[in-house]
C-alpha cells in the first residue's frame, strides 16, 4: 500500500510541476488573457454555436488617398484606403471588416445648459497675518470638462457595404484582411475611382514668379470624402501631400500638382513717379507695373493669374487712379483681383496694373515704400 500511495504520490507531483510550469510560460509570454463567462438559457438540451460580440478599446483608422494625375487632362484616379490599427491584445486574422465614422459611447446623454453668471469684479481682501488670520486659499479657477477630439475612427468588426446612417456612414473592406494587435499601421484600400479633372495654371506673381499647375476635380463618387492625407502623382512622378479637408458629395476639390517650369511669369516694375510738389499739403506716388506669363509648353494652358493693388485702412490715405488692363475677371473690396486666360503655346499673355496713393504730407503712411 505505501508503494501505491507513493506512485500515486510521485504522479501528482508531476501534475502540479506540469501546471507551475504552463502557468510559468503564461506569466513569461508577455499576453493578457481574457476568460469568458455564459450563461445560457435553452428550451431544450442540444448542441449550440455561439457567437461572441464584445467591444475593445486600442482599435482605430484613418483615411489615407493616392491621387494620380494625368498631366495631359486625362481622367484622374483617386484611391482611398484605410490605415488601420489595433492594440487589443490580440490578433486580427484574415477577416471581413468594416471601417466606420461612427463615435461609440457606452453612454450618451444630450448636454444641459448651466446659468452663465456676470457681475461686478470684486477683490477679495485678505485677514491680516499680524491679527492671527490666515489668508484664504486661492479661488479655484472654473473647469470645464472637453473631451479630446480625435482623428481617428472606429473599426467594426461587421460584414456591410457602403452603409450611411443618420449620424455614420461605415464602409467594407473588398477582401478579407488581417491585423496584427502590434499597434503598428497597417493599410488597406477600400476602393478605387477615375473622376474627371481640370487642368489649369494659376500665378502669383506679386508674391512668387512660380507658375503652379492645379487640378479641379468634382468628387462624383457619391460618397463623402473624409479629412485625410494624399499622396499626389503627376504622371507616375510623386510630386508631393496634399490635405483632403472634406469634399462632400458633389462638391470640388482643388490638388496642387506643383511648378511648371515650362510656364514662365515675370512681373516688372515700369514706371514710379514720386510727387515732388513742395507747396500744399498732400504728398503722393504713382506705379504702373507690366506682367507677362509665357507658355514654353508644346500645348495650350489655362491660366490664372492673380495680383493686387493697396487697400486702405484710413480715411486720409487714399488709392487713386487704379489701371488695369485687361478689365479683370474679378476683383475685390480687398483690391484683389483675378484673370483667367487661354494661351496658346509659345504665346505671352500680359496685363498692367497701375495705381497711385495719396496721404498728408505729414502723416507717415505703413506698408507703402
Amino acid at each position: 500500500r505505501r508503494r501505491v500511495l507513493g506512485v500515486q504520490r510521485a504522479e501528482a507531483e508531476r501534475g502540479v510541476a506540469a501546471v507551475l510550469a504552463e502557468l510559468e510560460r503564461l506569466r513569461s509570454s508577455g499576453r493578457d488573457r481574457r476568460d469568458v463567462v455564459v450563461s445560457v438559457e435553452a428550451g431544450a438540451a442540444g448542441a449550440v454555436e455561439l457567437e461572441i460580440t464584445y467591444v475593445v478599446a486600442g482599435a482605430g483608422w484613418r483615411p489615407t488617398y493616392d491621387v494620380r494625375v494625368d498631366g495631359d487632362g486625362g481622367p484622374l484616379t483617386l484611391t482611398w484606403g484605410a490605415v488601420l490599427t489595433q492594440a487589443t491584445g490580440e490578433d486580427w486574422p484574415a477577416c471581413e471588416l468594416t471601417v466606420s465614422t461612427a463615435q461609440p459611447q457606452f453612454a450618451t446623454r444630450v448636454p444641459e445648459l448651466d446659468p452663465w453668471w456676470i457681475g461686478a469684479y470684486e477683490p477679495v481682501r485678505a485677514k491680516s497675518r499680524m491679527a492671527g488670520g490666515a489668508l484664504p486659499p486661492p479661488a479655484a479657477a472654473p473647469m470645464m470638462a472637453m473631451q479630446a477630439e480625435s482623428a481617428a475612427y472606429v473599426v467594426e468588426d461587421v460584414v456591410a457595404d457602403v452603409v450611411e446612417t443618420t449620424l455614420a456612414a461605415s464602409w467594407r473592406l473588398p477582401r478579407p484582411t488581417a491585423v496584427p494587435g502590434d499597434g503598428a499601421p497597417h493599410r488597406a484600400v477600400l476602393a478605387t475611382a477615375e473622376l474627371e479633372s481640370r487642368l489649369d495654371h494659376v500665378s502669383a506673381p506679386a508674391v512668387a514668379t512660380e507658375v503652379h499647375l492645379r487640378a479641379m476635380v468634382t468628387n462624383s463618387t457619391g460618397r463623402a470624402l473624409l479629412p485625410g492625407t494624399a499622396s499626389v502623382y503627376l504622371d507616375d512622378a510623386f510630386v508631393g501631400t496634399a490635405t483632403i479637408d472634406g469634399v462632400a458629395p458633389g462638391d470640388d476639390l482643388e490638388l496642387a500638382l506643383g511648378v511648371d517650369d515650362r510656364v514662365v511669369a515675370e512681373r516688372e516694375l515700369v514706371r514710379r513717379d514720386a510727387d515732388k510738389r513742395r507747396l500744399g499739403s498732400t504728398r503722393g506716388a504713382h506705379e504702373a507695373w507690366k506682367i507677362d506669363v509665357t507658355n514654353h509648353r508644346t500645348a495650350p494652358i489655362s491660366l490664372v493669374v492673380r495680383d493686387r493693388v493697396p487697400t486702405s485702412r484710413h480715411a486720409d490715405v487714399k488709392v487713386v487712379d487704379v489701371k488695369l488692363r485687361p478689365e479683370p475677371h474679378e476683383a475685390d473690396d480687398l483690391g484683389r483681383i483675378e484673370w483667367r486666360a487661354e494661351v496658346a503655346p509659345a504665346a505671352t499673355w500680359s496685363a498692367e496694373v497701375a495705381f497711385g496713393v495719396e496721404h498728408p504730407k505729414d502723416l507717415p503712411v505703413s506698408g507703402w515704400r
